[in-house]
């Protein structure tokens, strides 16, 4: 029973982080601290409320209007802290399955034959436990919260210096390099790279867990970095370098294999995006993408 109190948990936390990413979509662009001053409504001035800042209520019970000035709050804020709430609720819905399983290469008891050394991989079905889960919720969820906000700031043509950028990526790109329970392939066939991605993910003399993620990086890096320079000289971009760190954290998330799959998937939903709105945004296209994609495959 402890499972449906932390999904409830997990989805009303995801709606008060949408909260927070309205503020720093807001002001990050603008150079402003995303912690002081409180949240005020940007017309009037006025601080907002501690029982007017209720993510997604809050907005309904105010009928859209600051209390103050009685001018109308954009839809997008709700809007916002309500997608924030269906990403880490549908994580943890889908990771929380007692059924869900995944497979992991391991190695067999490596030989010598003369000066070669053999060694035998085999897939094998290993469950997370309750603490991988979790920390797994959260690593999908940042993902897609950190592409949700990088997307909206672009889609305001905004944007902010490489060095924050490089500063929020960096400690995902360490994490992704020790804990490897991150990057359990799931029940899911691809064929014909099993071989390859078992062979990879184990370098030679130090086949252990505890390095098994780092190639998953490594590959899922230069993956990303390869396909953003690609896709810069195709497809025309408000904000490049925005584009290129979206790239780098699906590869650093995800590793190349599901990052390969995003990608193509995501050139669907930018031409989808393209004709509705009349305008390009590649970084949305990929939360889009990256979102549906990983929801399939923990389902499957």
């Amino acid at each position: 029973m402890l499972e449906p109190v932390l999904i409830i948990w997990f989805a009303a936390a995801g709606a008060v982080v949408g909260s927070f990413l309205n503020v720093v979509i807001y002001r990050l662009p603008l150079g402003k601290s995303i912690v002081s001053p409180p949240s005020h409504c940007p017309k009037c001035g006025h601080r907002i409320r501690f029982y007017d800042n209720l993510p997604i209520l809050g907005w309904f019970l105010l009928n859209g209007r600051c209390r103050d000035c009685k001018q109308p709050i954009s839809v997008r804020y709700p809007l916002i802290e309500a997608i924030s709430c269906v990403i880490v609720g549908s994580f943890a819905v889908l990771l929380f399955n007692p059924n869900l399983e995944f497979v992991r290469p391991v190695l067999e008891n490596s030989h010598y034959i003369g000066e070669n050394k053999e060694i035998a991989i085999q897939f094998v079905l290993v469950p997370l436990t309750m603490f991988q889960i979790v920390v797994r919720i959260l690593w999908l969820s940042a993902l897609h919260l950190l592409l949700l906000t990088f997307g909206m700031i672009d889609w305001d043509r905004q944007a902010f210096s490489q060095k924050t950028l490089a500063s929020l990526i960096f400690p995902f790109l360490l994490a992704g390099f020790f804990l490897s329970f991150l990057f359990p392939v799931p029940f899911f066939s691809f064929w014909p790279f099993e071989t390859v991605i078992a062979s990879c993910r184990h370098w030679p003399d130090l086949a252990t867990d505890g390095i098994a993620g780092g190639t998953d990086v490594l590959f899922g890096v230069i993956f990303a970095g390869v396909a953003a320079l690609g896709t810069s000289r195709v497809l025309y971009q408000s904000n490049q370098w925005l584009c290129f760190y979206s790239f780098l954290l699906l590869g650093i998330f995800l590793g190349w294999q599901l990052a390969a799959i995003v990608f193509v998937t995501s050139l669907a939903f930018h031409g989808i995006v393209l004709f509705v709105f009349q305008r390009s945004n590649l970084v949305l296209s990929l939360a889009a993408a990256s979102f549906v994609v990983n929801v399939i495959v923990l389902y499957h």
